[in-house]
């Protein structure tokens, strides 16, 4: 009996540091988008939604409520995911009455959340999509006047590209933090070092930045965690993508 627990102790896999759990974390959100297809759809909606602050004029409180309202979807399709994972595992595929109930109600939760994200998301961008739709401004052109905000959704489209690249262009021996088809740390650096360039216009600003993200990337390939090719990918994603949020400050 003891050899038994011994055996089964061995079965888990525990963390054994920080980036450990990072990683397993988020194999797990990797792993339920890749296999569910109402997960796909709430990120499409959630990218769409970001984008939407380009044109509308949001509050720093309406981006507070419509942020809590798309992590909340997402946290219940999760909870729901694994529910049904842990009732296949112990149903072992087999038709149960009890099992469809647990699966009915861990979905009813995922619906209501979904039907209350598309109330709030009524409530707010109503008024703002009629005064656009009916004549009025873009408001794009305030947006572009924040680089702060221009700067967040570089660095939030840069880190999330660099995931979606990891996930499909999966390679053996590398985790989503070290290793991978692209360099994220080098994708980072380039994607600051550009936006710091841009927004100083100065030359020896801009060079000491460049540097500074270069020597960032040499570092990887230093370390033998990326080769030259993959940092000099990261290094184009950010520089593309700065440039691409930010050409109306050249």
């Amino acid at each position: 009996m003891r050899a038994s627990k011994d055996k089964n102790k061995k079965n888990f896999v525990t963390n054994r540091s920080l980036i450990d759990t990072f990683n397993n974390a988020l194999s797990g959100i990797l792993n339920a988008v890749r296999s569910e297809r109402n997960m796909k759809i709430h990120l499409v909606m959630s990218i769409l939604v970001i984008l939407s602050t380009l044109f509308l004029d949001f509050s720093k409180m309406e981006l507070a409520i419509l942020s809590i309202v798309i992590v909340l979807v997402f946290i219940t399709e999760f909870i729901n995911t694994a529910i049904e994972e842990v009732v296949d595992l112990l149903t072992k595929g087999r038709y149960s009455k009890v099992a469809k109930r647990v699966k009915d109600i861990s979905a009813g939760a995922v619906f209501l959340a979904a039907i209350s994200s598309l109330l709030i998301a009524y409530l707010i961008m109503y008024d703002k999509v009629k005064k656009l739709l009916l004549g009025g401004d873009l408001s794009i052109s305030r947006v572009l006047q924040k680089p702060e905000h221009m700067t967040f959704l570089a660095v939030s489209l840069v880190l999330i590209s660099v995931i979606l690249i990891k996930g499909i262009f999966y390679k053996r021996k590398t985790t989503h933090f070290q290793g991978g088809t692209v360099s994220g740390h080098s994708a980072l650096a380039f994607t600051l070092a550009t936006i710091a360039a841009i927004l100083a216009k100065n030359f020896e600003v801009s060079l000491i930045t460049f540097i500074i993200a270069g020597l960032v990337a040499e570092a990887r390939v230093e370390a033998k965690i990326h080769t030259i090719r993959e940092v000099i990918l990261g290094a184009i994603l950010g520089i593309a993508v700065s440039l691409l949020l930010f050409q109306g400050y050249y």
